[in-house]
């Protein structure tokens, strides 16, 4: 199997695991507050996030031993520049969330306005710096596979399985982005700007989506994370946090 198809399906495996994770312990188990401290943001958030953060470092070494045989739209230096910025924004989310949210959980003084601001932090400032960073990371993943494209083609097995987790993984992305109170004005629009950016370059170059895994399964992820999400805001005529709407 392509290495590129296998490190890509090690990530989508480590974020379903991650929201069956969070399924399991918001509608099954009643746990302490440092219980909640310790399974809910130690091990769920910090330890499943980091992991796809390191194995998304690697998947870009790994596009990067490809040949750069298509046209460089941005130097690469400039994206390897771009690409640690904004891995260090997702360390600092991970450390906003995992401290703020900690804090609530143990010191829930709702009347207080510190309490109001760990909430802001939480809830809102950190996961802005997740997830946006998480989909421009995708474009700048995009942009090195279109300079190194993969020299042996998709098979028609990977086709399938990069298209089946895609949709899993993305239909849990657009649920998972409610959590975000500014989903709605920050990540979405970037998820569909992705979309077009993807669109544009596959004309604009020709491009045989075969020798592009990486940017056909975040193509695939976004589309479908993008209707989950616009399906779930229709439905409630708002975005109520799809975790807390299941306790």
């Amino acid at each position: 199997m392509n290495k590129i198809v296998k490190f890509q399906l090690l990530i989508f495996v480590f974020f379903c695991l991650y929201f069956i994770f969070r399924l399991i312990t918001v509608s099954s188990l009643h746990l302490s507050v440092w219980q909640s401290v310790y399974w809910g943001n130690i091990i769920k958030d910090s330890f499943f996030l980091l992991i796809s953060l390191v194995l998304t470092y690697c998947l870009f070494n790994l596009l990067r031993l490809n040949q750069p045989t298509g046209p460089s739209i941005i130097q690469g230096s400039q994206l390897k520049f771009g690409l640690f910025f904004l891995l260090g924004l997702w360390w600092l989310a991970v450390i906003l969330h995992l401290l703020f949210d900690s804090v609530k959980l143990i010191l829930p003084l709702y009347q207080l306005d510190f309490y109001h601001w760990a909430d802001f932090l939480d809830e809102t400032i950190s996961h802005i710096f997740l997830y946006i960073p998480i989909i421009i990371v995708s474009v700048i993943g995009l942009l090195l596979e279109i300079e190194r494209p993969s020299q042996s083609g998709l098979t028609k097995l990977e086709l399938i399985i990069i298209i089946g987790f895609g949709l899993l993984a993305g239909i849990m992305f657009g649920l998972n982005l409610t959590e975000g109170r500014l989903s709605l004005q920050t990540s979405f629009p970037a998820m569909i700007l992705y979309l077009c950016l993807f669109f544009y370059l596959t004309v604009k170059y020709r491009l045989n989506l075969k020798h592009y895994p990486y940017g056909l399964s975040y193509a695939i992820v976004y589309l479908f994370a993008s209707l989950s999400f616009i399906f779930w805001g229709l439905t409630f005529h708002s975005f109520p946090e799809f975790f807390n709407y299941l306790k």
